[in-house]
Order: structure tokens, then sequence, then C-alpha cells
């Protein structure tokens, strides 16, 4: 299910990137289009292999589906050999999931009831995987029966998920990845959790896997079986390496091991001190912008381009993505450290944030011709303001 409804919804294009993906890994994984149901307020689609079922998702909807599964029926859809997979993505709440962009809110406990429902009467394991903040609190509902065999998956803890280029990088891509080269759903989750480790933007992200069996259950289930899909990753066999640099412009490469299927190859900026953006609002999701650089083919597999602004003094997080026809996508993390670069706030240069940095602001905002560092006016976004102000007595006080 694609959730959270088009209107007014920041995650769209996040959410319809994902769960297209999903049903694209189940085509891969030899699942017939009659045995996906996909829910989607999408009705400009022009993708061939991909077909939405219901475009006007409800909660009943989903109720109904499930139950459809094996009532009615002599020989249900879902058995002992065969599981109910759910993958839900878009805003989440406290044991809740938006399902459109109007009131209709799914409830945990409400599935769990439906769940229960059809395992009972098909004997069939189900695996559940959601991307949504807070995902991890349906975790302790549905988990509540632990005779039936479910395995839950969820992006993230109590806390908000995290996403940038538009899901491109997210927990469900970097899962969808081990998943796609047939390892177990406990595998491609603590391959993923791994990877996440290692990963600046999601230090506050801890995704979450529950099966009642000490991860036994999720160890011996697969999504379409074990099977291994030979080379169906991209792969960056070499790129720019970690370094000290001077501030200001420079190249950046990757060089692709095969480049059959490449439609995109780029690279992404993590500016020193950036803030992971926070939301305390329900269903309401950071999205995170980073600076993207394209990096354009050389041939012979060599992607390069240039990024103009390492002016700031410090570490930068860059990201190396290239993505295929498939939807996959694959990266590399390095770190540069710009050792002559501009500090943030230090307006007039002089090394050291101080009170007289504070005074120019102050005199740029009244009005006053003041002679600044423009690559300084980092805080606040740039901005001439209060704001910046504010930052920069910040600084001077030790409390960013």
């Amino acid at each position: 299910m694609a959730g959270g409804g088009q209107t007014n919804n920041r995650l769209w294009s996040t959410t319809k990137y994902l769960t297209t993906r999903f049903y694209k890994l189940l085509l891969n994984r030899h699942f017939p289009k009659e045995l996906i149901y996909y829910m989607s307020p999408e009705t400009n689609d022009h993708d061939d292999q991909v077909i939405i079922n219901d475009n006007t998702p409800t909660v009943s909807d989903i109720e109904n589906y499930i139950n459809d599964l094996y009532q009615n029926t002599s020989q249900p859809d879902v058995n002992s050999e065969r599981p109910f997979i759910m993958y839900l993505a878009d805003h989440g709440g406290d044991q809740t999931f938006k399902v459109n962009h109007g009131l209709e809110i799914l409830k945990a406990t409400d599935l769990n009831i439906w769940l229960n429902d059809l395992q009972t009467q098909t004997n069939c394991a189900v695996y559940i995987i959601l991307e949504a903040c807070y995902s991890c609190t349906f975790v302790e509902v549905l988990a509540a029966s632990e005779n039936l065999n479910r395995v839950i998956i969820t992006s993230t803890n109590n806390h908000v998920a995290v996403y940038d280029s538009d899901g491109r990088v997210s927990f469900s891509q970097f899962f969808f990845n081990e998943l796609s080269a047939g390892y177990s759903l406990n595998q491609s989750f603590q391959k993923t959790k791994d990877l996440l480790r290692n990963k600046y933007l999601f230090n506050k992200q801890f995704p979450q896997i529950y099966d009642g069996h000490d991860g036994g259950l999720a160890q011996k289930s697969y999504i379409g079986g074990s099977f291994v899909v030979g080379d169906i990753l991209p792969e960056i066999v070499d790129h720019t390496s970690t370094q000290s640099l001077s501030g200001g412009a420079h190249d950046l490469f990757v060089v692709v091991g095969d480049v059959e299927g490449i439609t995109r190859v780029w690279a992404s900026t993590m500016p020193p001190n950036f803030k992971i953006p926070e939301t305390n609002e329900a269903y309401d999701t950071p999205i995170i912008n980073l600076p993207e650089i394209p990096l354009n083919d050389q041939g012979n597999g060599r992607y390069q381009g240039r990024y103009e602004k390492f002016y700031q003094r410090g570490i930068y997080h860059v990201s190396f993505f290239c993505e295929d026809l498939a939807g996959n996508v694959v990266s590399k993390d390095v770190l540069f450290n710009v050792i002559d670069g501009y500090i943030a706030g230090d307006l007039d240069n002089n090394g050291n944030v101080t009170l007289c940095d504070a005074i120019m602001s102050l005199q740029a905002l009244s009005g006053m011709h003041v002679l600044v560092t423009s690559e300084a006016r980092i805080l606040c976004k740039g901005a001439v303001g209060t704001c910046e102000i504010i930052e920069i007595l910040q600084v001077m006080a030790g409390i960013k």
C-alpha cells in the first residue's frame, strides 16, 4: 500500500517510489501479477510493469482484501506454503498508519484482528514490512499472538524515519537490495541494519525485527524463495577516495562495473555540523534535501561531476549513488576533511566566531552596507536576519 494520499503529502514521491520498487522486486522474485494487490492513489502511472488494483484505498479496503483471501473460497490464495506479505509505506504515528489524504487511519489493533482471523483460517505465515515513522509501535500489538508465524519488520523505532532523494536513500531501499539478492528476511534485515549504522544520516533510526521465534522464523523466510539472481545490482568499483582538501570546488568521480541499464549516477554532500530535522507533528516526516551533484557519463563506466561549494571547514559526508532501470540503487560513502574552509558564522573571516560577527550580522539586518565573507554565511541557510544573529551567539556560547 502506498498510503498518505497525493494531496498535501510531502512524502508522496518517496512513497510512490518505494511501493513501486517493492512491486517490481516481487516480480523479479517470480511472483505473478495475479498474486500482487497494489493499493495506491496514483492515477497517472504509465509504468507497464505495474498494475494498480485499487486507486482509492481506504481502511475498509484493507480489511476486505484480507478477508477475501480465505472467505467464500475453497482454495485460499494463502496457505501453509504460501505466506501473506504486506508492505506499507507513508506516514505513521503511535500504532497507526495514514491510509489516504483524508481521515482514514489504519490502527494496529484492527490489523491484528484481521491477520489473526486470516492465519487461523489458512495457517499461513505473515510477513509485515512497515516503512513509516514510529512504525515499531506496531510490534507490540501485532506480536501478541506468538503461536502464529508472523515476521514484523519496521523501518525505525519509536522515532521518525529518514529519507533522501525521494526514498532512494532509506531503510526500504537498502533492505530491498538484500532481498533482491536472495537473502532471508533476517539476513537482509541484519545487513541493512549494519549498513545504516555506518551512515550518519540514519544515526537516530533503529529498525526493528520480531518473529516470536528468536529470529528463527525470519532466518528461514524468504521473499519468493532463496534463489539468487546473479549480478542484478549495479556495482561501484572505484570512486573519489576519502581525503583532506582545500576549500572550494572539487571534481568527484565513480567507476561503475557494468554500465548496461544504468539510468542515473550522482553524489550528495552533507556539510559539517549538519542537523537532521525533527518534527513533533502527527503524520509528518522531515524531508532531507541534501545537495546533489549529477555525475555525467565519461565513457568506459566512468562518471564525473564537480561540486563547487566545499566552503565550510570540517568533515563533509559524501555519498555516491548509482541507479539502474529496475530502480535498484547502490551507494558508497566517503569523508572529505576541508582543512582551510570558512567557519560558519565567521563573517569577518578572522578564524573565530566573535561578538564582532554578531554585530556585523545585526548591521546587515538593519540595512547598513557591511562587507562580510558570504561563504561563511552558512547559519540559518544563509539568510540575513535575527536567526543568524542568535546562532552566532550560540556558537560563541558553545551550544551550537
